[in-house]
């Protein structure tokens, strides 16, 4: 008698869906570690200037939910979905962090659709730090309150229309 040989196609064939999503989130959190470390390497000045053109307004952005009141939040702005977290930002910003709550701005912003990321950079090592699989190990957080499932969100979920200036609040992962 023959041992019972089981079929395991279904369950390969399943193994290999899960490991190229987990390759893809892993690859898009690459991304947003890479497009985090970009500001850092750009210096203040470059990121201070970096709308060009028509300039309508300021976009305040206070930041909730901080534990500790260490390092620097950065934040950056896109205005594509495909540059959101996969290139530079259109702009960036950072300051000391404080306790509790703060408030970072981007000045010179013209009308259009915008995306926010922001990370606490609690180490001060100019990028946000990941552990397993890519997920942050310091605060983050993005704008419409947009979360992490399998990878960041979409353009599409932290997308917001600016016209003229403008406040939104964004509420810190831990």
């Amino acid at each position: 008698m023959q041992p019972f040989a089981q079929d395991n196609s279904d369950r390969d064939c399943h193994m290999t869906e899960v490991m190229t999503q987990s390759s893809r989130c892993l690859c898009a959190w690459a991304a947003f570690v890479a497009a985090s470390l970009l500001p850092a390497a750009l210096g203040p000045a470059m990121c201070a200037n970096a709308q060009a053109g028509e300039t309508k307004g300021s976009l305040r952005i206070e930041v909730d939910g901080i534990r500790k009141p260490v390092g620097v939040m950065r934040a950056s702005i896109w205005a594509s979905e495909q540059s959101f977290l996969h290139s530079s930002p259109l702009a960036s910003v950072s300051a000391r962090v404080t306790a509790g709550r703060m408030t970072l701005q981007f000045d010179n912003l013209k009308d259009d659709v915008y995306g926010v990321a922001i990370y606490q950079d609690e180490n001060e090592n100019g990028r946000l730090d990941t552990g397993f699989m890519g997920i942050p190990k310091e605060p983050y957080g993005f704008s419409n309150g947009a979360q992490i499932r399998f990878g960041p969100p979409s353009f599409k979920d932290v997308s917001f229309l600016f016209h003229g200036g403008g406040t939104i609040t964004i509420q810190l992962t831990h």
